[in-house]
């Protein structure tokens, strides 16, 4: 039997990633508020395959280790006060050879957080222009090893 990916989401604003199973912020109200929201667009069922928490990924994330399979992270990690200590929680509660994905806005923040997620211990790290967003736009991702 084929086990099911795991997907965490941090700050997923009004549209979790594609496939998303588990999701946090760090606003009660825009839980709650998100919640309400897939719930109309998509319905009891699909609503109920993402489970929302709160957390502030820079303090830890309440997860055991080593259970996503993947981890996004879209536009967030430039609010926060120091990204730098959200990539290790993130880097935690990812599987050995699971993937990270960042899309973050910014030159200069795009290779600080390059340079965080290797000195974390993020392998094969690559950074690269968005196509579909803002021109300053970069996604990054990388696996944990």
């Amino acid at each position: 039997m084929k086990s099911k990916r795991l997907s965490l989401d941090v700050g997923p604003g009004p549209s979790p990633a594609r496939g998303t199973t588990h999701a946090v912020d760090v606003s009660n109200d825009f839980v709650e508020l998100l919640g309400n929201t897939r719930r109309r667009e998509w319905g009891d069922k699909a609503f109920k395959r993402i489970r929302y928490r709160l957390a502030d990924a820079e303090k830890g994330l309440p997860y055991r280790d080593d259970l996503f399979d993947r981890v996004t992270c879209n536009n967030v990690l430039g609010s926060y006060v120091d990204s730098h200590k959200a990539i290790p929680h993130m880097y935690k509660v990812l599987k050995h050879g699971g993937h990270v994905s960042f899309l973050v806005y910014g030159a200069a923040l795009a290779e600080d957080i390059v340079r965080s997620m290797r000195s974390t211990g993020f392998v094969g790290v690559h950074k690269r222009s968005s196509d579909k967003y803002e021109d300053d736009d970069y996604v990054i991702t990388g696996t944990k090893k």
